[in-house]
């Protein structure tokens, strides 16, 4: 990436307060050709996609024209130290480093009072928004002012006796937070290897993290950040079981810890943002589907709550779970149309965000999309999305999705009766699912079935009835049921038996569900 696109995504991030605050900077700092810099930026920030020849000839008369490259590199480093100055003023750590730095330097010109006064503000901000690194050196400064400040010698006894209690007390806290850092990281390492288990292997591997000493008591985190990771990993944990039960109940407890300190949150709001994905998750799952649309407000409502604070990474994450969650809602609830509906919505969003979305929700966005069209008998357009999946071929935590979205590629091309193509793809899929270790007994099933079914008469009734026998009764097995579920598979083999539309297998499907729900209450 050259300095021309780095200045241009630099500029299109910034929000509206951030952009007038550089113009304001760039104009107090600047000494000299300040309205140069504000003119090239305020061309940049007018093309909707980065085009120099125009920019040039605009400028073509401008003496800063013939050292672009210079320019263009000074503009980027002036824009990067404005959003410093201007993190001063929103950021927790800053205003505190701030303070600090303040109360050293007065520290320095001898005015230890006014020095101690400020470390009492800066030590009370750092307490609120549990900054303990940022106390140490607080409390390291505030000790040596004490040591000159007072004449009373047992004063100082019983100050030293206190300092030494509070400083053990943070060392200890900050331990206690990077080792439960240091568990969240190996939890988050094997979900994004493995995500759901599909082997006791995989399941003993996770065991082995949540059997830590430090996970056996949520009392043993010692701050809101261990608190958060201690659920996080157990959330992680729950998901890969898929004990969607387990996970709403974790996922309630770190939501309601974090929303009890608003400080907290506020300086934390990533954090937040990835539980309350969690807690959609699990509604969603579970069919808590009341609760699931005031979440799915709460959660978008962050922007507009937050709107001087909130970065374009966390906008991203709002954006990439929100909207797979709320196009999972309209699959699971057989609304396709709905979820159709929403896809030129979501498709701005992954042009608007791209290179900030995670590839792994970046993809699973196209998986359900593919899906919607699919079962709603949109062969094409589902082939269409699909094709944007199926093309990924580097190595990310984004494996299973990757591979069901082969799979799901296949079941296109026999309704469209590629069957030439589907030798080769039946082939590919399984070439790509050795390599990535995901060849388990349903994936072998559904090709070597696949590759019978291109072989024998379109829809061959006899050949779908031993295909769903077989299925079903691996089904039955533990850790098997994960692909088909992600592609629906038994209903559609049933919509082949029956010769029904998919969707119309899917909602008979439900309504017997329900009734055999209600029947199970009434009993």
């Amino acid at each position: 990436m050259t300095i021309s696109d780095d200045l241009f995504q630099l500029i299109k991030s910034l929000k509206q307060t951030e952009k007038r605050y550089f113009k304001l900077y760039a104009s107090l700092h600047s000494k000299r050709n300040t309205n140069n810099y504000v003119k090239l930026f305020n061309a940049i920030d007018s093309q909707k996609t980065y085009n120099e020849k125009a920019i040039l000839q605009k400028f073509n008369n401008e003496a800063f024209i013939k050292q672009f490259s210079v320019t263009k590199n000074y503009l980027y480093q002036i824009i990067l130290k404005s959003l410093r100055a201007y993190s001063t003023t929103n950021s927790a750590d800053a205003r505190i480093n701030e303070q600090v730095e303040s109360a050293r330097i007065l520290y320095g010109k001898g005015l230890y009072k006014k020095s101690f006064q400020l470390l009492k503000k800066a030590k009370k901000l750092a307490y609120a928004y549990q900054k303990h690194e940022q106390l140490l050196i607080i409390l390291n400064l505030e000790r040596e002012i004490t040591r000159r400040y007072s004449v009373d010698n047992k004063a100082n006894t019983n100050e030293n006796k206190g300092f030494r209690y509070e400083y053990v007390n943070i060392v200890n806290i900050i331990k206690n937070k990077y080792e439960m850092q240091l568990l969240t990281h190996d939890a988050f390492d094997l979900y994004y290897n493995y995500m759901i288990a599909r082997s006791k292997e995989e399941l003993e591997i996770y065991k082995k993290i949540i059997n830590e000493p430090l996970l056996q008591d949520i009392n043993k985190a010692l701050s809101l950040k261990a608190k958060d990771g201690f659920y996080k990993i157990y959330s992680t944990y729950y998901a890969v079981q898929e004990n969607y039960k387990k996970l709403y109940d974790s996922t309630i407890f770190q939501v309601q810890i974090i929303e009890a300190n608003p400080a907290y949150k506020e300086d934390n709001l990533l954090p937040y943002i990835v539980s309350l994905n969690n807690l959609l998750e699990a509604q969603l799952k579970l069919e808590y589907y009341t609760e699931f649309q005031a979440t799915l407000k709460k959660m978008r409502n962050i922007p507009q709550q937050f709107a001087n604070k909130i970065t374009t990474t966390e906008k991203a994450v709002i954006f990439e779970t929100s909207y797979q969650l709320e196009l999972n809602y309209y699959f699971n609830e057989l609304l396709f149309a709905e979820g159709i509906a929403l896809v030129p919505e979501v498709n701005a969003g992954l042009e608007q965000f791209e290179g900030a979305l995670l590839t792994v929700s970046k993809l699973d966005i196209l998986f359900i999309i593919s899906k919607l069209y699919f079962y709603s008998g949109h062969h094409k357009e589902a082939l269409n999305w699909v094709s944007k999946i199926v093309l990924e071929d580097k190595s990310s935590p984004a494996d299973d999705i990757l591979c069901f979205a082969r799979l799901l590629n296949i079941l296109i091309h026999y309704e469209l009766q590629n069957f030439d193509l589907l030798h080769y793809e039946i082939k590919s899929t399984r070439r790509f699912l050795v390599k990535k270790k995901r060849l388990y007994k349903v994936e072998n099933l559904i090709l070597r079935y696949l590759r019978k079914l291109i072989n024998a008469p379109y829809n061959d009734k006899k050949l779908f009835q031993k295909f769903k026998a077989d299925l079903l009764l691996l089904l039955a097995q533990p850790f098997e049921q994960s692909s088909s579920a992600y592609l629906n598979l038994i209903h559609w083999i049933n919509s082949k038996l029956q010769k029904t539309p998919i969707r119309k297998v899917m909602l008979a499907a439900k309504k017997q569900k329900v009734a055999e729900l209600n029947q199970t209450i009434t009993n």
